[in-house]
């Protein structure tokens, strides 16, 4: 069901991308994340306003404001990482990288800007190697 769920609305990990509080990009109770807009072969970077959906020992789940909340995917999503993924992650890539100093991987659901037409191809998710850092360091 989870993978079906993924499929759907893709599970992103991403860094914080504004330090500044701008209420469109960073609603209350929320937080901006850089994601990535693919077309023609390109990308551009786009910000995603989110809402904080819910954490675990080992990672937080946010939800992109536009998606609204769903309770059943957050626990989904958390509850296959701290029991599935995290002791394989570890045991072949070693502790993930910390950047804001919280002990926790931090993924974002969200319908990925793909211009996907049904049946077509599509991303189901990806991984950008800049959000392991800072917005300030890069």
């Amino acid at each position: 069901k989870l993978i079906v769920k993924c499929m759907v609305v893709s599970l992103i990990l991403l860094n914080s991308c504004s330090n500044g509080r701008d209420p469109l990009v960073d609603p209350f109770g929320g937080k901006s994340f850089w994601a990535l807009k693919f077309r023609d072969g390109t990308s551009t970077t786009v910000p995603v306003a989110s809402v904080f959906g819910g954490a675990s020992a080992h990672a937080k789940v946010y939800l992109a404001a536009d998606i609204g909340y769903d309770f059943e995917l957050v626990d989904l999503t958390l509850n296959a990482f701290e029991n599935k993924i995290v002791s394989l992650e570890h045991s072949l890539f070693g502790e993930p990288m910390d950047v804001n100093q919280d002990n926790k991987v931090t993924f974002l659901i969200l319908d990925i800007d793909d211009a996907a037409t049904p049946g077509g191809a599509f991303f189901a998710g990806y991984f950008d190697p800049l959000n392991q850092f800072n917005d300030a360091d890069v």
